[in-house]
């Protein structure tokens, strides 16, 4: 069957753009979590499938509240979505329980997804800081997520919550123990104050493959979402690893340099023109 008929065709669904199934919450300020997922995949051609995991009150400046969707929600809009979706990959944000992480594993080890590729943003905090999570929740993570993320992005401060390791290297082993087979470490400090680095641990390797990009004055919203979703994209496309990170790089360094301040607080990535 042709790309046109299958178009044509409401029950014949086609392949031309990648699916790709996110879990996340939902930023009223439209800056971070399931829209910066949607825009994202958006932007590299593919569709999202949003799972609300999340309700928060919050806006350009800040984290004000937080309301964890019900578990069974969680696991009944996915479920859903399962049997009418050919998934290509996984993308996995704010959850915002440890009983939303219990479902999320579980679907995650349903045969739909089994052995889809999966990557995992470990959110803690919002852009303005203020915290997501109780003091359990880094520790569940690592136990119930970890070990199914194809790939982990956390930031330091993220690193170092999910592993209780102050050094990054013995940070990034504890998570390859665990299962994650690559570990992108986001927003390093370079040799000097003017670049980032993004450095991606794979299991097994000795050596981290370095991505640097300008670093820009201001605060923005919604950085780590788009770089993990752009991640995500790239798979879905099934590009390597490595040539993933390096394109989620540099479209997120683009998106940053295109910013503008809509609100009060930290400015809003250009993730579509």
């Amino acid at each position: 069957m042709t790309h046109t008929q299958a178009a044509g065709n409401p029950h014949s669904p086609t392949q031309a753009r990648p699916v790709v199934l996110c879990f996340a919450g939902h930023d009223p300020s439209g800056g971070a979590g399931l829209q910066a997922d949607i825009e994202t995949l958006a932007a590299h051609g593919c569709h999202c499938i949003p799972v609300v995991t999340a309700l928060t009150d919050q806006d350009s400046r800040n984290l004000y509240a937080l309301r964890a969707v019900d578990p069974e929600w969680i696991h009944t809009q996915t479920r859903r979505l399962l049997e009418d979706f050919d998934i290509r990959a996984v993308k996995i944000g704010l959850v915002g329980s440890t009983a939303g992480m219990e479902a999320i594993r579980q679907l995650l080890d349903a045969r739909a997804l089994r052995d889809r590729l999966v990557v995992l943003d470990p959110v803690l905090a919002a852009g303005g800081g203020g915290a997501f999570a109780g003091t359990d929740y880094p520790d569940r993570l690592r136990e119930l997520l970890v070990p199914r993320a194809y790939v982990t992005t956390p930031n330091q401060q993220e690193l170092h919550a999910l592993a209780s390791a102050t050094d990054e290297a013995d940070a990034v082993a504890v998570l390859h123990a665990r299962g994650c087979a690559h570990v992108l470490v986001t927003g390093v400090a370079g040799s000097h104050d003017s670049h980032l680095t993004n450095r991606l641990y794979t299991a097994g390797s000795v050596v981290f493959q370095g991505f640097p990009t300008q670093r820009r004055p201001g605060h923005y919203r919604g950085t780590g979402c788009s770089l993990a979703a752009a991640v995500a994209a790239g798979l879905a496309h099934r590009q390597s690893v490595s040539d993933a990170v390096r394109h989620a790089t540099q479209w997120t360094a683009s998106a940053i340099a295109q910013a503008q301040r809509l609100g009060h607080g930290q400015s809003h990535l250009t993730r579509i023109p």
